[in-house]
């Protein structure tokens, strides 16, 4: 056995002149013919020689018609890969009920035409059919046990129609027990409630066949000698047993165990192909020739028996996907930084929010609001957030006027209503109760002649005071600087002295709580899109007798 492989290897040696195999196409033994007519004949197989096959097991016969035989049994197939061989045999049982004697069952059916002990009826390739009506085929073992069976039956005057599936209607199939060498098929005429057999199948019949076989091609409603009396049978073979089954199996060829007569085959082994019984073999796959199947996106190097694939990518272009890799975790990481930080700034911006809302005396407007709803439904808290929207982040551009006490804006709220917004500078801590119950009171003031405070936003270190804005101006204004549009005649002055004067009694003796202004100035009076006066400024300015 040693001898054997070490001569083999030598010959590759010398035949080849790399360690790349290139696989030979003969399937057959040097010098040997590999086909008759249409069929390949492999090794162990083989004709025209006794040399040219395994054993005599193995020894066909080509006719001169080209027609590979067994003794006399036409072979049409052969598999190595299977371990199959396909023969066109005798294999049919018949029962012709309105003939007398014309009956049949094929007793010890593989005994009457395989000779080989190790070939065995195959259970995965073949089917046992049954025609003809009120039939059972019936499938027995060489003792004559019941192995398996089927029934077909027919309507008086069914129109039958042979199909693939067989399921029941002139036609039933059945399957052969596994591990079964040798079978008796019969078919019998069963009766059905004492009904006669219907005349549209005079007989009845079972036999094997290769589940490759087209059985709408057989006619079994005619006499039985329609039916084909040779139909393809499918056989599995073995070779020799486990004992020195490696003789039998040429270079980087295995054994492999078969249930078909408790033999062996031989297998190529995994990268190797050819056939498997030839004495050099099985040959190396050159997987690189076939990237179909094996696919390599590198360098592809093969092998005895494999290959390998070296990604040339990967080391020509690591560098740049390592930087690629590390450049987009350092946007990653910048971005989150910043998203963080953004996060971070606005959590600390909304607690100093807060923090300023409880300082200013937030929470005892939102109670005094709460207690005295009604009185108050004018009175609104703006938030930070509305008043920067409504003066574009208190932008330079909108400042209305400045003074001692703070800054003025123009802004639009988001229903469209003008306002001002006055940004005062600074607020007594211990003045905030007064300043809180101001807003309160103000808000409810509604006089023309005095500018209505629509709200105020405690949510910065000083409070922001909210009125409706007054288009024209401060009296201060066109007192220092004449305007040709507005002079200011001794009548003007008059009347706006006497408007202000109007507010200022409505304030100390009209309001429901005495007011007291005690800033009265030109810059304090404003004139509105009719040169009205507007006395402002109160909430700084006033004092409330609350007694």
């Amino acid at each position: 056995m040693q001898m054997k492989l070490l001569l083999g290897m030598v010959v590759m040696i010398v035949i080849l002149p790399s360690s790349t195999v290139t696989v030979r196409s003969n399937i057959s033994l040097e010098n040997c013919p590999q086909t008759c007519g249409d069929v390949s004949v492999p090794f162990p197989f083989g004709f025209g020689r006794p040399e040219c096959a395994k054993n005599s097991s193995f020894l066909l016969e080509c006719n001169q018609s080209s027609s590979l035989l067994y003794g006399n049994i036409p072979i049409n197939n052969i598999s190595l890969e299977d371990g199959t061989i396909t023969g066109i045999i005798y294999a049919v049982s018949y029962n012709c009920h309105r003939q007398k004697g014309r009956s049949r069952s094929v007793r010890n059916f593989k005994q009457q035409h395989i000779r080989l002990d190790r070939w065995i009826i195959s259970p995965t390739y073949n089917k046992v059919i049954g025609l003809g009506c009120n039939n059972m085929a019936i499938v027995a073992d060489r003792d004559g046990a019941l192995g398996s069976a089927c029934v077909s039956f027919c309507n008086d005057s069914a129109d039958i129609r042979i199909d693939g599936s067989c399921s029941g209607l002139g036609c039933c199939r059945t399957s052969i027990p596994k591990h079964v060498d040798q079978v008796n098929i019969s078919a019998f005429t069963i009766s059905l409630n004492n009904r006669s057999v219907p005349d549209v199948s005079p007989c009845n019949y079972a036999f094997v066949v290769a589940n490759s076989f087209n059985i709408s091609k057989i006619n079994p409603l005619g006499q039985w000698e329609t039916v084909p009396l040779q139909l393809p049978v499918v056989f599995e073979w073995v070779i020799g047993d486990h004992q020195g089954c490696q003789d039998y199996c040429g270079l980087n060829a295995e054994c492999s165990h078969s249930d078909a007569g408790g033999g062996f085959r031989c297998l190529c082994k995994p990268g190797f192909i050819g056939n498997p019984y030839l004495p050099l073999g099985c040959q190396d796959i050159d997987e690189c020739k076939e990237l179909n199947k094996y696919p390599c996106l590198g360098t592809c190097r093969n092998t005895i028996g494999s290959y390998t694939c070296e990604n040339k990518t990967n080391k020509t272009t690591w560098p740049i996907i390592l930087g690629i890799s590390l450049g987009f975790t350092v946007v990653c990481l910048v971005i989150g930084a910043w998203w963080l930080s953004k996060m971070l700034k606005k959590r600390r911006k909304m607690k100093l929010r807060s923090q300023f809302f409880k300082q200013n005396g937030g929470l005892l407007l939102q109670q005094q609001l709460s207690s005295t709803k009604g009185n108050v439904e004018n009175t609104k808290i703006f938030s930070t957030k509305e008043l920067e929207r409504a003066t574009d982040n208190f932008n330079m551009n909108r400042i209305l006027g400045q003074g001692g006490s703070g800054t003025v804006y123009k802004g639009m709220l988001v229903d469209g209503r003008i306002i001002a917004v006055k940004k005062s500078k600074v607020l007594d801590k211990e003045k905030v109760k007064d300043f809180i119950n101001e807003v309160v009171i103000l808000t409810q003031i509604n006089h023309r002649n005095i500018v209505k405070l629509l709200g105020c936003c405690l949510e910065t270190e000083v409070p922001l005071l909210v009125y409706e804005f007054i288009s024209n101006g401060t009296l201060f204004q066109y007192i220092h600087d004449e305007n040709e549009d507005f002079p200011l005649s001794w009548e003007r002055r008059l009347t706006i002295a006497s408007e202000v004067a109007f507010a200022l009694s409505y304030l100390h003796s009209e309001a429901t709580i005495p007011i007291y202004h005690r800033d009265v100035k030109s810059s304090n009076i404003l004139l509105d899109e009719k040169y009205k006066a507007k006395v402002s400024d109160l909430i700084w300015g006033i004092k409330i007798n609350c007694y």
